[in-house]
């Protein structure tokens, strides 16, 4: 499986990528976005690959956020600014703090992240578009100012005498910037005058009753001391700056496009330690296919897949006439997508980050629902199977069972009157991506049938030539 990830991060005037693998960030990188997007993402991607001597096909997965994530065609898949955003500050934020509030400074909009304890997004509130709290505005002021962007934080710091700036429209600003500037006031005293009035303008979009932990300033405007002077002083606290600040909504992608391998191999392996028979597919075309194909229990599908979302899937499902149960699994958390999700066709939703205990209960809950729920205990005749322990017992005899043998044993005892054939078993248990020869299926029968006549069991397991195997039933 490929170890490394990529986002990107579609500004209005910029577009930045990060690479991460190894659990950290590995590069980044920006550029201007031109007049073609697509062009420039290609691009960033393939410069990130070639600097970092990677090949492109050992990236796994590239995920886009931003302004112009929905065209951005090399991305796999995209995600809202402020869930990259949340997601990158597990990675960007200082060891020891603990955010509960970003402030994010860009190119066209200001925002104010609020996050719980596991850095879900909670709320957020953005900035009016024409606000003057942008880092477009802090660039025109700049060029006013005969100085550069990268300047302005370091002069704001040598101001003995802020300047008033009230004006909340970004036109209005620029004009009273320009009174100041033909009334001769210094720049330094209006650079800091102007980063004290952002700082108030977007702590104004603050909500009393999120505020909560740590702040942590992201976006370019973290970059800008003399404006992360200026929140400390107006909060009357301290607010730290990101790692990689410019670049959190890339590594909040990237992260996002990791996380998303990660969480389908640990959900897996949860549901095959607990006994369940599991396929895992990475993309909604792979999923409708598997799901139109075979015959499933309940699936557990994640809206952020490539190719077509998890919506989608579970749309077609339902019109194909297909009522397995659908768990919804995402790290979009907010009530309106959950409502989006269950009235597309799902039959419950998790956001990530999520239990594994609660995953289990809401897999057993669908299934007791629909009737394909196994029960921890199950009997048939003299036998009887445990979930808790592997056991097959008859009377005080038992033997452990392996993983499939169990499970064939299980769907012997959950379909007595039912024949099985090799193909089923091999689909249920083994799967379809498994390398595993159809022999398989005999040697365990044949291992199954000791196990009987080892603990004195008088049911035996009977082939019905041509067609599968059965438990055949005895008189008592």
């Amino acid at each position: 499986m490929s170890g490394y990830y990529i986002g990107i991060d579609g500004g209005s005037t910029y577009l930045k990528a990060a690479l991460i693998g190894e659990g950290r960030v590995i590069d980044t990188m920006v550029k201007s976005t031109g007049i073609d997007n697509n062009g420039t993402a290609k691009t960033l991607a393939e410069e990130l690959c070639r600097r970092n001597r990677i090949a492109p096909g050992d990236v796994g997965y590239i995920m886009a956020t931003g302004y112009s994530r929905k065209v951005l065609d090399i991305a796999d898949d995209d995600i809202s600014e402020i869930t990259a955003h949340a997601y990158g500050v597990r990675m960007t934020a200082p060891r020891e703090y603990r955010p509960g509030m970003i402030i994010d400074i860009g190119g066209q909009d200001s925002k104010i992240i609020y996050l719980d304890g596991n850095y879900a997004v909670k709320n957020f509130s953005m900035n009016d578009k024409c606000a003057a709290g942008t880092g477009k505005f802090m660039e025109v002021i700049a060029q006013i100012l005969e100085t550069t962007i990268d300047q302005i934080g370091s002069l704001s710091l040598e101001s003995t005498a802020p300047c008033d700036i009230n004006s909340t429209c970004v036109v209005f600003a620029q004009s009273e910037v320009i009174s100041l500037v033909a009334r001769k006031y210094d720049r330094r005293d209006i650079l800091s005058g102007m980063h004290l009035s952002m700082a108030r303008r977007i702590i104004k979009m603050m909500k009393k009753s999120e505020r909560g932990g740590d702040i942590l300033m992201t976006g370019g405007g973290a970059l800008n001391v003399g404006l992360h002077k200026a929140f400390e002083e107006e909060l009357m606290k301290d607010v730290y700056v990101a790692q990689y600040p410019q670049f959190n909504g890339a590594i909040g992608a990237a992260l996002i496009a990791e996380d998303d391998r990660d969480i389908s191999r640990a959900v897996s392996a949860l549901l095959e330690r607990n006994h369940y028979s599991v396929d895992v597919v990475y993309n909604g075309k792979d999923a409708l296919d598997y799901m139109l194909a075979g015959d499933y229990d309940a699936a557990i599908l994640d809206i952020m897949m490539p190719g077509m979302d998890g919506l989608e899937v579970v749309k077609r499902l339902r019109k194909a006439g297909i009522y397995s149960p659908v768990i919804m699994l995402t790290a979009m958390g907010e009530i309106e997508d959950r409502i989006t999700g269950l009235d597309a066709g799902a039959d419950d939703y998790l956001a990530k980050p999520f239990d594994g205990g609660e995953l289990l209960a809401r897999v057993r809950a669908l299934l007791r629902r629909t009737g394909n729920f196994t029960p921890d205990i199950q009997t048939y005749q003299d036998l009887r199977l445990d979930r808790n322990n592997f056991k097959l017992s008859c009377g005080e005899n038992h033997v452990n069972l392996g993983n499939k043998a169990f499970q064939m044993m299980e769907m012997l005892m959950r379909n007595p009157h039912k024949i099985i054939s090799v193909n089923q078993f091999m689909e249920h248990i083994w799967g379809w991506d498994s390398e595993a020869e159809i022999n398989v299926v005999w040697v365990n029968i044949s291992f199954l049938r000791k196990q009987l006549a080892k603990i004195g069991s008088r049911t035996e397991i009977r082939m019905v030539r041509g067609a599968g195997y059965t438990l055949e039933e005895f008189d008592d």
